[in-house]
């Protein structure tokens, strides 16, 4: 018993781990693109 809810927990952490991973990714991304459209506005203004 102790052995199938030890590799449950384990499993979830498994799938958040994951789903953190991507969400930073996205972030990363998300926040890599405003970056770049920002510079490059700025770059048009002047």
């Amino acid at each position: 018993m102790r052995v199938l809810m030890a590799g449950k927990v384990r499993k979830q952490i498994k799938q958040g781990g994951w789903l953190s991973v991507i969400a930073l990714t996205s972030l990363f991304v998300s926040v890599f693109t405003l970056f770049y459209i920002f510079r490059h506005s700025v770059q048009f203004n002047l």
